[in-house]
């Protein structure tokens, strides 16, 4: 008996979550290496796309705050069905008729509580660098405890980015991110340490964000510190359409967007939460 009454109680939470309108009104804000946003993954760690379950199309734009930055613009689509995740973008800036461009292809599959993910990144389609490689990991050590990491640039100076997550993603999640390289030389561009906390916070019709992170470059002859801030603003417009704002305080920019979000029917995460649970109970 005792069974069956806890089988109906988390189906009557799931209910009552989905009422709420998480369910079927999704916003999505950067909460670094464990949360990053969703359609943007690809960039940050794939492996997070295998730990959702949505589609997402978004487009940004960030406007020259004077007459020494660009224009800068970036599109992005993201699909997962909870297991399998994909994930695509193009970014692109624009200065006295100076343009630049680049793109980004991701894919991750998860096997219970371990997702694992890829990116292709090429960071300028004019020069002849090599297509950069990402790999990443994340792992839920528990319902509101995921632990991950990204490895960026591999065979090229590569760097490596740990972070943990806690919390409900929709709701509210707090994570603390470290990125090194895995062979310090003294001498390169890419000896870069940096230290990221981040924090989101979702309602049912509006999200906010915050993150701050330290920066260490050294190359070398100049080892210069820097700190950067980020605040972030989302709300609902319709049933899946979002209008996202970002500021980012090094360099100061401020970036507006549009996202479509599709979630699956309330009555799919019922089910799904009910089938979880048949197999943590009986299994």
């Amino acid at each position: 008996m005792k069974r069956f009454n806890f089988h109906w109680i988390v189906g009557g939470l799931a209910a009552i979550w989905s009422l709420q309108g998480f369910g079927a009104r999704v916003l999505t804000l950067p909460g670094g290496l464990m949360f990053p946003a969703f359609s943007s993954s690809g960039l940050v760690n794939a492996s997070a796309l295998a730990m959702d379950w949505r589609a997402e199309v978004k487009a940004l734009y960030a406007p020259p705050m004077d007459e020494t930055y660009p224009h800068a613009y970036s599109g992005s689509v993201g699909y997962s069905s909870g297991q399998i995740g994909l994930n695509g973008g193009y970014l692109g800036s624009l200065q006295e008729n100076t343009a630049f461009n680049s793109a980004f292809l991701a894919g991750a599959f998860r096997f219970k509580r371990l997702a694992v993910g890829a990116s292709l990144r090429k960071p300028e389609f004019r020069n002849e660098d090599p297509i950069a490689t990402d790999l990443s990991a994340s792992f839920a050590l528990s319902y509101r405890i995921r632990l991950g990491a990204s490895l960026y640039s591999i065979g090229n100076e590569p760097q490596l980015g740990v972070g943990i997550g806690l919390g409900r993603p929709q709701q509210l999640t707090l994570a603390a991110d470290l990125l090194f390289p895995v062979d310090p030389q003294g001498n390169g561009i890419s000896d870069q340490y940096a230290i990221g906390i981040s924090m989101t916070r979702t309602f049912e019709s509006v999200a906010y964000s915050a993150g701050l992170k330290f920066n260490r470059q050294q190359d070398g002859f100049v080892n210069e510190s820097t700190f950067e801030g980020n605040l972030g603003l989302a709300f609902v417009l319709n049933r899946h359409m979002n209008f996202t704002t970002l500021y980012h305080s090094n360099p100061h920019t401020i970036t507006f967007g549009l996202a479509w979000v599709w979630t699956p029917p309330a009555e799919k995460y019922i089910r799904e939460f009910q089938g979880q649970n048949r197999k943590t109970i009986w299994d």
